[in-house]
């Protein structure tokens, strides 16, 4: 997360959240583990859900626990396809400066709901009340599709990218007034030098 330790427990101290657990879907990073340790979540209480086999074996391999290889998507898996040299939520010229590990990181995985996930593999969604999303422009398919379960979720950190890779499939405005509809609040934003954005909603 691209913003300091103390403004996370100064968040979670105002709107009085208790941390229960961390749904984290993306990359993972020694430094996000340390901060998740930091907010008083063990390592038991964090799930890591990772397209990239390697870094997931990594992790595995280092004892992590309740680490996924997996594609958390939409429902309706008909939009899926991965045959084009295009991840799926791209069309025309919006993914000429996208890398091609993206289509290759993504091919032969699971590709499953967030319902499908947690309930395949026997997660209760009410102990993971912290969700931390970034997965490349999917998150408002994401949370569109599995809204029974946004109920559960305190504070969101996600993806909400500006750039032209991701504009077709995940205009902020949109994820604003869905998670806004489960009593979740835009409280901050986060621009990085590549202009991708990631914002922070609370349930307030």
């Amino acid at each position: 997360m691209p913003f300091n330790l103390e403004g996370i427990k100064k968040y979670l101290q105002e709107c009085n959240i208790t941390v229960k657990g961390v749904l984290h879907v993306g990359s993972k990073s020694d430094n996000i583990q340390a901060l998740y340790n930091s907010i008083n979540v063990h390592d038991s209480n964090i799930i890591w859900v990772e397209s990239d086999k390697v870094k997931a074996a990594k992790n595995i391999a280092r004892g992590l626990p309740n680490c996924f290889t997996t594609v958390i998507d939409t429902v309706d898996k008909s939009i899926l396809n991965y045959s084009t040299e295009k991840p799926p939520y791209c069309s025309d010229v919006c993914c000429n400066d996208s890398p091609k590990l993206i289509l290759t990181e993504l091919e032969n995985s699971e590709i499953l709901s967030l319902v499908e996930f947690m309930e395949k593999n026997n997660f209760d969604p009410s102990e993971f009340n912290i969700w931390n999303f970034d997965s490349m422009g999917s998150e408002f398919r994401i949370f569109q599709g599995s809204q029974e379960l946004l109920k559960f979720a305190d504070v969101i950190y996600t993806g909400v990218n500006s750039t032209e890779i991701t504009k077709k499939s995940n205009r902020n405005s949109e994820i604003d007034t869905l998670l806004g509809q489960h009593g979740l609040r835009r409280v901050e934003t986060i621009k990085n030098e590549d202009n991708w954005c990631m914002a922070l909603y609370l349930r307030i």
